[in-house]
């Protein structure tokens, strides 16, 4: 059955452009973005629909029936029609890379291949399942004391620019001879009133540069410097770099990717411009007949636990095994760390906080208490 796509296109609001194929989506993306549980439930739905029999069309009426996203709905709705026109399921869904990444996509073709779509899908909604599980994590364990830090460091401004200038006056008549302690806190609060606007300028500055092409890059460097030079977050690096080295080829390698075009695509969707070349130098040595403990072991970032526990599964022949027991490894260990690193900062950042703080009030009041002395 054919379906005039145009004609269906022509009423979603503005999403998309049609063309003679059907649409052009990199409008849509450049200002929205369906999150990723969305994803990951929608892959569920489709494997589940699809083991229980029912065709590729009608599982996607299912869903875009419960669909709330509006953006993900004309998503869905879209790729219908393209599989009505007799599309590939993998083909339309390389016409949203910023929604569908290339492992999805690999696992789906390879569905498609061997007749066991169902399965892959599954399998690949798990594979997303856990990286959406890490990043959360990850996520959670940085945002606590970057909130509570950046509370604090607003209600120290608050405090210094808008309470404290109010005692000058009443110290200035009472002709007070202030503690050194109070006349520091009183100089901060003048210099931070006075170049208020000069802080916000830096801010506006830094943030344009930031965003501007020509400079985004050594921006980059020089934030990657900074923030790597924070406690913890190469070991956090590192550790994100073999779980998902792991547990990505683990899934691969169960659902009868190669391996070599298992870590090309995981090296085509790293961020990160070492970690890519790491995976492309191990895809090369593959590609030349090493075995992966041999291509991994030229890495010194490849801790030897992990290198021995792939060797045994190149020896036993169940690397993907392995593989997985290795991820599991990573994770608990990374989760251990998140936790360590938490019960050491909450109680830092209280102290921080408390000092800050109470070294303030104590500032203001304390020529008040000396008054109190005199008299």
């Amino acid at each position: 059955m054919q379906i005039n796509s145009k004609k269906l296109l022509k009423n979603f609001d503005n999403y998309y452009e049609t063309d003679k194929n059907n649409i052009n989506i990199a409008k849509l993306f450049k200002s929205n973005k369906v999150p990723a549980f969305k994803i990951i439930i929608f892959l569920k739905q489709l494997a589940n629909l699809l083991a229980s029999g029912i065709d590729l069309h009608k599982a996607f009426e299912i869903i875009i029936n419960s669909e709330k996203n509006i953006v993900f709905l004309n998503i869905l709705k879209n790729i219908q029609i393209q599989i009505a026109n007799g599309n590939k399921l993998s083909t339309c869904f390389k016409k949203y890379p910023n929604i569908f990444d290339k492992f999805t996509i690999q696992f789906i073709e390879t569905g498609e291949m061997s007749g066991k779509l169902a399965e892959l899908l599954e399998i690949s909604s798990i594979r997303k399942e856990k990286q959406f599980a890490f990043s959360n994590k990850i996520m959670s364990a940085m945002l606590y004391p970057l909130f509570i830090s950046l509370a604090a460091v607003l209600l120290s401004v608050i405090m210094l620019v808008l309470v404290i200038p109010k005692f000058v006056d009443v110290f200035n008549d009472m002709d007070l001879n202030l503690p050194e302690f109070t006349r520091m806190i009183l100089f901060i609060s003048d210099a931070i009133k006075t170049n208020f606007h000069i802080g916000i300028f830096i801010g506006v500055f830094y943030i344009a540069i930031n965003n501007l092409p020509i400079t985004q890059k050594y921006c980059g460097y020089f934030n990657s410097f900074i923030f790597n030079s924070i406690p913890g977050v190469k070991f956090l690096k590192n550790r994100r770099f073999l779980l998902l080295f792991s547990q990505n080829l683990a899934i691969n390698l169960s659902s009868g990717i190669p391996i070599n075009t298992a870590i090309d695509t995981l090296a085509n969707t790293e961020n990160n411009n070492k970690d890519k070349q790491t995976l492309l130098s191990i895809k090369l040595d593959i590609e030349a007949g090493c075995s992966l403990y041999v291509a991994l072991k030229k890495h010194p970032a490849i801790p030897d636990i992990f290198l021995q526990l792939v060797k045994v599964g190149d020896e036993t022949g169940s690397l993907d095994k392995m593989l997985d027991n290795i991820s599991k490894i990573y994770t608990d260990e990374v989760d251990y760390f998140i936790n360590r690193i938490s019960q050491i900062i909450e109680p830092l950042i209280i102290t921080v906080l408390g000092v800050l703080i109470g070294g303030l009030v104590i500032a203001i009041y304390l020529p008040i208490f000396n008054l109190g002395n005199i008299l």
